[in-house]
């Protein structure tokens, strides 16, 4: 299988991710009895990709974090995590989703116990200084919020 490899200067966190490529890819060699998500790949000669700090593996369609490097009897060995967020990152970008929770903004018409919310009725009678005159035609005006 061929790796990729990048210098990746993200945070781990951001979906978008901003790489670049170190040199043509390189032959790699999955160790046996290793996961997915957490895989262990053997490489001839890392020297060259010693800045590398992320890897794409072609046959597994997916974007690594490489966080430990081995050195061993002229093999290199690279432990690797998933990057979960760049790898699917355009399926995650086409979705749309109806947000139930947010820190900014709600909606009043979704059922949320967690929303500090109150209802209270508040009424305040105030007199108009001139009243009203009966022949003329009067509009009045209620705002909601702040009566001060």
């Amino acid at each position: 299988m061929q790796g990729t490899f990048y210098v990746n200067k993200s945070d781990k966190r951001k979906i978008q991710k901003s790489i670049t490529q170190i040199d043509s890819p390189s032959e790699l060699h999955l160790l046996d009895n290793c996961s997915m998500i957490n895989p262990t790949f053997k490489i001839a000669d890392f020297a060259k990709y010693m800045d590398a700090n992320y890897i794409y593996v072609d046959t597994l369609r997916r974007y690594y974090f490489i966080n430990d490097i081995e050195f061993s009897q002229g093999f290199s060995l690279l432990h690797c995590t998933v990057d979960v967020l760049y790898t699917w990152r355009n399926a995650i970008l086409d979705q749309s989703a109806l947000i139930t929770r947010s820190q900014s903004s709600f909606n009043t018409y979704l059922v949320d116990d967690k929303l500090c919310a109150e209802n209270r009725e508040t009424v305040r009678v105030k007199e108009f200084p001139d009243g009203f005159d009966e022949n003329v035609q009067s509009f009045i005006l209620c705002c909601v919020g702040n009566t001060q």
